[in-house]
């Protein structure tokens, strides 16, 4: 066992929460060394000296160089925390959780969210787990909004008639871009994707679909709105068993996914976003995928105008950090 083993950390949590939310190995690779700001202390053991480890936390920064990173300055990312049921009870989800908030605090954040950390597992405390969410207010974490996962069979989607009459009453044509192996099969509409991106959502939605599209060792598919040779609309869309999807795969290892999505704002209210997310879906579809999740949302009723409904609910929590005197 090494101190990342994925096989080891998955077995804590899914012996310790894993009915309400079961974990791939996959997955807690893909947030621990696969994210470019890991480092090796955002990792934090607990349990009897000179034994293996009966607990663990995952306490994480987001360390990169990317336009609009700076929102994210103050901010560190409780981003995973579980104790193996055998030893739990005693104190140690509560010492971790501390180490974890001074080590955060030491790295200048001055406050801790649970999960929805960059290449997170849970956008919050999933509501599955009450217990957690109780454990969590009285170490001072304040309660936010409840947001969902939503999902739904594509199987039988076809895309609305609406659809295709917003495009053309804007001159919208919507272009799939795609990437593998580090080569972009369309370098020019590409470019005109990660303008629109800094130009409308930098920070987070700019990092993640630039690192997706660079990454090597995947294939990466964004649905483009385009207004010409501007780009004024994107979705991105996760085939069944890409890293995009990891998050549920412990429930479904086939699931498909959709997100982020956005529209520019001087394009909103033209039925763009219902659009894009309605090609999206159609695309999953023609690629034979079944369950397709759209993320971290509040918009029932949009996503509920395309068939989506709630599958998983998360409680965001949040807790202000005191400098080190």
């Amino acid at each position: 066992m090494t101190s990342t083993d994925p096989e080891f950390l998955a077995g804590i949590w899914n012996r310790a929460v894993g009915k309400a939310f079961p974990v791939t190995p996959a997955l807690m690779a893909e947030i621990t060394t696969c994210d470019p700001s890991f480092e090796p202390g955002d990792l934090l053991f607990g349990g009897a000296q000179g034994e293996w480890p009966h607990g663990f936390a995952v306490a994480k920064r987001f360390r990169r160089q990317v336009l609009g990173g700076e929102r994210y300055a103050d901010a560190g990312f409780v981003s995973l925390l579980a104790v193996d049921p055998p030893f739990a009870g005693h104190g140690l989800g509560s010492a971790l959780l501390a180490a974890a908030e001074e080590g955060l605090r030491r790295q200048g954040a001055t406050r801790a969210i649970l999960g929805g950390s960059f290449f997170h597992a849970v956008p919050g405390v999933p509501s599955d787990l009450a217990s957690a969410a109780g454990f969590f207010e009285r170490a001072g974490y304040g309660a936010g909004k409840t947001v969902w996962d939503v999902a739904r069979d594509v199987k039988g989607f076809s895309v609305p008639p609406e659809v295709p009459a917003a495009l053309a009453a804007g001159g919208i044509e919507a272009r799939l871009v795609v990437t593998e192996r580090s080569m972009s099969y369309e370098p020019v509409q590409t470019a005109a994707l990660l303008e629109f991106l800094a130009a409308e959502f930098p920070g987070r939605w700019l990092f993640d679909v630039a690192f997706a599209l660079g990454r090597p060792e995947a294939r990466a598919s964004v649905v483009v709105l385009f207004d010409g040779s501007r780009a004024v609309g994107f979705a991105h869309v996760h085939p069944p068993r890409s890293p995009g999807t990891r998050r549920w795969q412990g429930f479904d290892a086939d699931v498909a996914a959709i997100g982020p999505v956005g529209v520019a704002r001087a394009y909103q209210g033209r039925g763009l976003g219902l659009a894009v997310v309605a090609i999206a879906a159609d695309v999953l579809r023609k690629q034979k995928a079944r369950r397709v999740v759209i993320d971290w949302t509040d918009l029932l009723g949009f996503y509920g105008r395309l068939g989506f409904t709630p599958w998983l609910s998360y409680q965001l929590m949040e807790k202000p950090l005191v400098p080190p005197s």
